[in-house]
């Protein structure tokens, strides 16, 4: 369980960049514990291991912002892809934004996260499995229709079967990546890795004073945007 002690006002400096913390919103953790059931959590509190009971009427709850769950019954190799793709852009949370130096190790663009995180994971657009997943761009990302992963081929399907169809907003799944316009031009623009239950994780420029990666709400004003998604399908025998 992970949690964001931060005001809605509250900044930190960070390297050179300032960040807007916002809760939920913002990638920026500050405790974490381990569940226990029956309303308990096992956390370290002013340097002591300790057992907090009656978590949800605590004063932590107030900040709780999310949790992850270890599956071992996860085995199949579509999902340890998604998940090892999700846990490294996981890792990623708070490197800056740069178009630049895009898809390295401490700075990214929307669509280096991604290929950054499908490199780590260790999938490749090639089937020699000693080249790495090649830098691209977010439209690059869209038009991308096969992996190779441990030693099999994954196809990448488009979720809806044309463009700005909204409606397929709510068959997205974990692991799919969604792909927004320009404000200004009908052209595709960013990329984005979703989580679920409207929840996603990008490299972006939010305002003046964030520009990096969080995990975010796909709000209303993003799904104004929207254009398609794409889905890594399980291997083909």
């Amino acid at each position: 369980m992970f949690f964001a002690e931060y005001g809605a006002g509250d900044t930190v400096e960070v390297e050179t960049y300032q960040v807007v913390l916002r809760g939920p919103d913002s990638g920026y953790i500050t405790a974490a514990g381990i569940y226990l059931g029956d309303d308990s959590m096992l956390w370290v509190h002013g340097g002591q291991v300790e057992t907090l009971t009656q978590l949800s009427t605590s004063s932590i709850w107030t900040y709780f912002d999310s949790a992850r769950r270890v599956q071992p019954e996860v085995t199949d190799d579509i999902s340890n892809l998604l998940e090892s793709m999700i846990s490294s852009a996981y890792d990623r949370l708070g490197t800056p934004y740069d178009n630049f130096c895009r898809m390295g190790e401490a700075s990214y663009d929307c669509s280096g996260l991604i290929g950054w995180a499908l490199r780590r994971a260790g999938a490749t657009q090639i089937k020699s499995g000693d080249k790495q997943f090649r830098e691209t761009t977010a439209s690059g990302l869209a038009h991308l229709e096969l992996l190779y992963y441990n030693g099999k081929k994954f196809p990448v399907k488009y979720v809806s079967k044309s463009s700005g169809d909204v409606t397929t907003i709510s068959q997205l799944q974990r692991g799919d990546m969604i792909f927004l316009v320009g404000e200004t031009q009908p052209r595709i623009s960013h990329v984005m890795l979703y989580l679920g239950d409207m929840r996603v994780i990008h490299s972006t420029t939010v305002t003046d004073f964030y520009r990096g990666t969080l995990v975010a709400g796909f709000r209303p004003e993003l799904q104004g945007l929207y254009t398609n998604a794409i889905r890594i399908t399980a291997p083909e025998e």
